[in-house]
């Protein structure tokens, strides 16, 4: 039976195959993406950015692959070919991979996505309270050095 489940789940299967630090780390992060899209689709916070963030979240923290000889890796094609010659080849056999490598393999998706999201949103309250906008966007900026910290702290190198 479990070699059945681990076959259906292999993320979460491979999950506690890492360093504990790493594991730990994906699961809070997994646990906080539920409670991003849970208050988004209870509409405490905004639905229309904290839904795709929150289950972005899930998504991307769950799904770690056992590729080939046994190593980790994404669906990035770089963890499997490390000549660029190879993966011009690999692109021209899969239709997809040219749209993956140029919007997902090196974040541009993420960047449409929010700009869309943002030119959906209701710019009222920025129009409104711009000061207190700015200082909600330092928060946040703030936030991501706070987490490059922690992570060094807690030994991932960059």
């Amino acid at each position: 039976m479990s070699d059945v489940l681990i076959k259906l789940f292999p993320g979460i299967s491979s999950l506690f195959l890492q360093e504990p630090v790493i594991a730990i780390a994906r699961v809070l992060l997994i646990i906080a993406g539920f409670f991003i899209a849970y208050y988004g689709f209870k509409r405490t916070l905004e639905p229309l950015i904290m839904v795709p963030m929150g289950l972005g979240m899930i998504a991307v923290n769950a799904g770690v692959l056992i590729i080939g000889d046994g190593g980790f890796g994404t669906i990035f094609i770089d963890s499997l070919v490390d000549d660029p010659l190879d993966v011009l080849e690999f692109m021209q056999i899969n239709w997809l991979q040219p749209i993956y490598n140029l919007t997902f393999g090196n974040g541009l998706i993420a960047c449409l996505v929010f700009m869309g999201i943002g030119a959906l949103s209701e710019i009222g309250f920025i129009l409104s309270r711009p000061w207190t906008c700015v200082f909600i966007a330092i928060l946040a900026e703030l936030g991501t050095f706070v987490a490059f910290i922690i992570g060094i702290k807690m030994g991932l190198l960059p």
